[in-house]
């Protein structure tokens, strides 16, 4: 499924949701970016966005982030039309020899057209080399160049730039391929950390992680792990999510009102992926437990927002003002009750 969040902002990407079954109150959005930043110029790009940072992973969400496209330099314009009539535009003024400074040709992988950028982007690159049968092969370099330093890099070590003369050559050169893509984990010292929230997944490259940079990258077919300079240019994925820990103190019923005053409501919680997902957020608080929507009424448990109570440990009939469901950092594995009136943290949602 995928959302279009971030329409009207001024850098494309395209989206992946990740939302969990079983009342689950959680969606994460996860938004790849296919400008190349450094890692610092990324999380700054993502936080322009409310509610939003360079992307936490999770375990079950590294596979469903979709990260496959990429847009790399190539040598020279091609004519408007191709002879078997595939339709693509390119500007004639610029010949791979001489590029000016404004317009430099690209190719982007998904779609196979090309795209008129300016010479002084950074992107990966399509090689040519080692002509056989009349025929050349291409190699993608997923290395973050200008058009300049792409068609020099070229040069010195294959044979030149791609130049796709037909529909033939296009197919052969542009394909998928793994390539580096920045996510939010980076190290502070010898602890690893994430741009905003908590999380213990890990999958590194074989090798990994080395001590050669202190940010880290997802490649966008194996989803492997590496460590790179925080320095290098990148491709990068955002994730946006619809929960937000507010650090303020407040009663069960003042942080209801709060959550609601915003259009949002205070968090319900589901055994199993679901909880082990909103610890999370609770490890960031600074209150050692935290409210959720959940309150004794009427002689039942109930979720503010009408959620099923899956949590078969409440008591059936708690004491007085033991009516208010937290979670808490020394996690059971389930909810826990205490006094209503306590001044703690608070999780609010939003379902829009």
């Amino acid at each position: 499924m995928t959302k279009s969040i971030l329409s009207g902002l001024f850098f494309p990407l395209l989206f992946s949701s990740s939302v969990l079954g079983n009342d689950s109150v959680i969606v994460k959005d996860y938004g790849h970016v296919s400008q190349h930043l450094t890692w610092q110029e990324a999380q700054s790009r993502c936080r322009t966005i409310p509610h939003t940072d360079l992307a936490t992973i999770q375990q079950p969400d590294a596979d469903r982030i979709l990260i496959d496209t990429y847009n790399a330099w190539i040598g020279y314009y091609m004519p408007e039309q191709w002879t078997n009539d595939y339709s693509v535009w390119i500007n004639e003024h610029y010949t791979g020899e001489d590029p000016n400074d404004t317009s430099c040709g690209s190719v982007q992988s998904s779609t196979k057209k090309f795209l008129d950028q300016h010479c002084q982007q950074y992107l990966f690159f399509i090689c040519q080399h080692s002509l056989v049968n009349g025929l050349w092969n291409y190699t993608l370099v997923p290395q973050s160049k200008t058009w300049t330093e792409a068609l020099n890099y070229c040069k010195e070590n294959f044979y030149s730039l791609a130049t796709l003369k037909d529909y033939t050559s296009l197919k052969s050169a542009v394909v998928q391929k793994d390539f580096p893509v920045w996510i939010g984990l980076y190290r502070e010292g010898k602890m690893w950390k994430w741009s905003k929230g908590s999380s213990e997944y890990r999958n590194w490259a074989t090798g990994e992680p080395k001590n050669d940079g202190d940010c880290v990258t997802i490649s966008s077919i194996t989803r492997k792990m590496s460590t790179q300079d925080c320095r290098a240019r990148f491709p990068f994925v955002c994730l946006k999510e619809n929960l937000i820990l507010v650090k303020e103190n407040k009663a069960w019923q003042e942080a209801l009102e709060h959550c609601r005053a915003f259009n949002y409501e205070l968090v319900s919680v589901q055994p199993g992926e679901d909880h082990r997902r909103m610890m999370g957020y609770i490890m960031e608080a600074e209150t050692n437990k935290v409210w959720t929507g959940l309150r004794f009424l009427a002689g039942d448990w109930l979720w503010m927002n009408k959620a099923t109570v899956r949590y078969s440990e409440l008591p059936l009939c708690p004491q007085q003002g033991q009516r208010c469901g937290v979670l808490s950092k020394e996690d059971k594995g389930s909810v826990e009750i205490t006094d209503c009136s306590r001044k703690l943290n608070f999780l609010c949602y939003t379902s829009t």
